[in-house]
């Protein structure tokens, strides 16, 4: 019984963080589409961020911060506030 919810636990933690990296790659492609170019494929974008991303938690990290700061901002605070978070994310 034990050795199941361990199981379950670490399935949990691992979809999370996976979910996470995929949520936050979405987020910065979508505001690329939105803000910077109508013709990207945010499908590809988002898997391209995601592959730059793996066991790189710098990288993770990084991804993460561009969503934070991209997330809620107009395409204008965009381009002013988060291109230090931003620059170099794929």
């Amino acid at each position: 019984m034990k050795t199941r919810m361990l199981t379950w636990v670490v399935l949990l933690g691992l979809g999370a963080v996976l979910g996470g990296c995929r949520s936050d790659c979405g987020v910065w492609c979508d505001k690329r589409k939105e803000c910077f170019s109508a013709d990207l494929d945010v499908d590809q974008c988002t898997d391209e961020c995601i592959d730059w991303g793996k066991e790189n938690e710098a990288r993770q990290e990084r991804a993460a911060e561009c969503s934070d700061c991209v997330g809620q901002r107009t395409c204008a605070e965009t381009l002013q506030s988060c291109i230090d978070d931003c620059l170099g994310v794929p």
